[in-house]
């Protein structure tokens, strides 16, 4: 966007922008649209497979163009649909219905999604789904700990971690039904086995590092969590919740100079620009003007005085 010349446009990407700045950066043009669908069959088509998935959704998304504006959803209000999208891809999946399925695995997987989801969102109506199939228990677990019935969700996560033990997002939601129940010590070996399994993911090295901060009792317990911290944060940047974590950490062990500048970083992120300058002017006090962080203070600094005329 930066790129483009939409100055406006990257600094509400790049800081999160309200929703009307978003609407309108995601706002599609018809032509857009059209050559976005065109490439959309090029490259399924190389790959061997047809648009099927892509019509059916443009279709379910068609019976929404009678609404008015306020009850649809933000896609159709930002994505131009058209009787010509359709009729162009319900061509293109007729002329390619030799092409080949999907992989079972890839079908496994996406089920596994639908069944997380529901269990979440829709926890009373995924209590119906009895098949004895991974992605059904695995609603059934989310279901019951959604429902405070922490036992059963229990006892059907752990019988999905004993059918696939290296899966890290069951290590995980057994971690998390644990700790939302207060049973803080007993979630982490399942928080350290899911990091284990899938070390690159911010998210779920931050939940671990959460339950560690709550535990913490040593210099060295407060070291280790600001490593697990500054990790994840290179994966989730613009994550609120490890600035503020980090914020705890580094002031718990008395480095107020660093906990103010993550709360800075916290409050920037949340466009509370009037809270952001007064932890920077407490952060320099405190900070080795030498330091590498004393460098992203300067930054932090920097940034706020171009947002600091509009917010006037």
């Amino acid at each position: 966007a930066a790129i483009g010349g939409g100055g406006d446009a990257a600094t509400a990407v790049i800081m999160g922008g309200t929703s009307a700045a978003q609407q309108g950066f995601l706002s599609h043009s018809r032509t857009q649209e059209a050559s976005a669908d065109q490439a959309a069959v090029k490259y399924l088509s190389d790959a061997g497979y047809n648009a099927r998935g892509l019509l059916t959704f443009l279709e379910k998304l068609q019976s929404q163009e009678a609404l008015t504006a306020s009850q649809q959803t933000e896609y159709i209000r930002t994505h131009p649909l058209s009787r010509n999208r359709i009729t162009y891809l319900r061509d293109n999946v007729e002329r390619t219905q030799s092409k080949q399925d999907f992989p079972p695995e890839w079908i496994e997987r996406f089920e596994r999604i639908q069944a997380k989801l529901m269990g979440f969102i829709y926890p009373d109506q995924a209590m119906y789904y009895r098949d004895d199939t991974i992605a059904d228990t695995y609603a059934r677990a989310i279901a019951h700990y959604r429902s405070n019935d922490l036992d059963q969700g229990l006892e059907l996560i752990n019988d999905l971690i004993e059918k696939e033990p290296e899966n890290p997002y069951f290590h995980e939601l057994r971690a998390q039904m644990l700790y939302e129940n207060n049973r803080i010590a007993e979630s982490i070996p399942s928080y350290q086995k899911a990091v284990s399994l899938l070390p690159n993911s911010g998210l779920i090295r931050t939940a671990y590092a959460q339950a560690l901060l709550a535990q913490a009792k040593s210099m060295e317990d407060y070291k280790d969590i600001i490593t697990h911290l500054e990790r994840s944060l290179r994966a989730e940047r613009r994550s609120t919740l490890i600035h503020r974590l980090l914020a705890t950490a580094y002031g718990r062990i008395n480095q107020e100079g660093i906990a103010r500048l993550h709360l800075a970083e916290e409050a920037t992120l949340q466009r509370d620009y009037k809270a952001a300058q007064r932890q920077i002017g407490l952060a320099e006090r405190a900070l080795d003007a030498k330091s590498p962080k004393w460098l992203r203070l300067q930054d932090l600094k920097a940034y706020l005085e171009t947002v600091k005329p509009k917010k006037d």
